[in-house]
């Protein structure tokens, strides 16, 4: 996002799923200084699944928001892939380049919750802020 975009006169955005991609998007948009108004169909966000694989540009988006130190500490990042066949034996052997940029891992592995419950700012966790943001817009989930 470019500062532009938030000059351009949009104040206000509405951002329909709370997810990993709608969650790091209102922050990211709330930092800036526009209001978000986040909803979701489910009444707690949090993390759907169990692990996620996460590429560089994820990585990178993080970063951007202020997220990714606290994330790395309970994550998995790697820049090396080995696969293996079921009994054991290297199949082969990959470098995942740091496509987020230099500074980062070129792959993490994670659990979803712990995007979703990332601590960002005094104690307050992501799914708290996203979830204040749009009970504040919307009122409490019918």
């Amino acid at each position: 996002m470019t500062e532009s975009t938030v000059t351009s006169g949009v104040r206000r955005v509405l951002v329909v799923g709370g997810g990993i991609t709608g969650g790091v998007l209102s922050l990211a948009l709330a930092q800036r200084g526009v209001e978000v108004v986040l909803v979701d169909l489910r009444p707690e966000l949090g993390g759907v699944g169990h692990g996620i694989t996460l590429q560089g540009n994820a990585l990178k988006a993080f970063q951007a928001v202020g997220i990714y130190d606290r994330l790395a500490e309970r994550g998995y990042p790697f820049s090396h892939l080995r696969l293996k066949t079921a009994d054991g034996h290297v199949m082969a052997e990959l470098d995942t380049p740091p496509m987020g940029g230099p500074d980062l891992p070129g792959t993490m592995g994670a659990v979803r919750g712990d995007i979703a419950d990332n601590d960002v700012a005094d104690g307050l966790s992501l799914t708290a802020l996203l979830y204040a943001l749009a009970y504040d817009r919307l009122g409490p989930p019918r």
